[in-house]
């Protein structure tokens, strides 16, 4: 290892889901760190899909649909194909996406995106969504432990939205003996949170309360970091751009120094 990388002599705790640790691993690596994948969750369909299911056979009294994250386009294209239609029904909708993953999920599937926030979360979403609708109905695919802010602000603006659960979050409790053997080892110095159900579920699965006092703790973006504050820990890191990238970006300005 070159210890003149910036992640050298730093085992970083990832707690997201492995199909998306991936690129967090692998810019760590990149910069001299080890990477230790504990998923503290897992994605799976909602087990009532109705709604869902309505809303597809019912998409044309739609103008819009508001996507909120990579899974939410995942769940809900492939919920889409088991209905037996192509993206080519969205064709007449118009598309709004929160996140950079988001958009270029969307624009990988071959669907255009007509409004993306200038910063990729659910407040400032709504703040500038509003001036784009005119009394138009919304469809809002969302997961089961989504927050409700968009829902109310934009019903509260006096636009109709309906809400689907498209799929669920669930506590990956299988993992619960690896993640409190990795607190118990004094080598992992840094804990990334990348969503409030990483958070949510890390304090399910272990007894953390004295383990985070030493340790660095990574937040992918504001709200996240609120959850944390919630359990009673401040989160040293936040990231500016609420990314992966902008995760690895602030944790590398915070070790050479440079508090963001």
């Amino acid at each position: 290892m070159d210890k003149g990388l910036p992640f050298s002599d730093h085992k970083i705790l990832i707690t997201r889901s492995e199909e998306q640790a991936l690129p967090l691993v692998h810019s760590i690596e990149l910069r001299g760190g080890e990477a230790v994948v504990i998923p503290l969750l897992s994605f799976q369909t909602a087990r009532d899909n109705t709604a869902l299911k309505r809303a597809i056979h019912e998409i044309e009294h739609f103008q819009w649909i508001v996507f909120t994250s990579q899974n939410t386009v995942r769940y809900f294209l492939s919920q889409l194909q088991e209905e037996g239609h192509s993206i080519e029904l969205l064709d007449s909708l118009k598309i709004a996406a929160i996140g950079k993953k988001t958009l270029e999920l969307l624009e990988k599937s071959g669907i255009k995106v007509d409004f993306v926030p200038s910063r990729f979360v659910a407040e400032q979403f709504t703040k500038e969504f509003i001036h784009q609708t005119n009394g138009e109905r919304i469809l809002l695919p969302h997961g089961n432990l989504a927050r409700r802010i968009i829902v109310d602000e934009l019903t509260e603006s006096g636009l109709e939205v309906e809400p689907v659960i498209t799929y669920e979050t669930v506590p990956n409790d299988a993992n619960r003996e690896a993640l409190q053997q990795a607190l118990k080892d004094r080598d992992v110095d840094i804990l990334m949170f990348t969503s409030s159900s990483t958070v949510h579920f890390f304090f399910q699965l272990t007894e953390a309360d004295e383990t985070l006092n030493d340790r660095i703790c990574a937040c992918i973006g504001p709200i996240t970091a609120e959850t944390l504050e919630k359990y009673g820990v401040t989160a040293d890191i936040v990231a500016e751009e609420y990314t992966t990238e902008g995760l690895i970006a602030s944790l590398e300005s915070y070790l050479e120094g440079f508090v963001k």
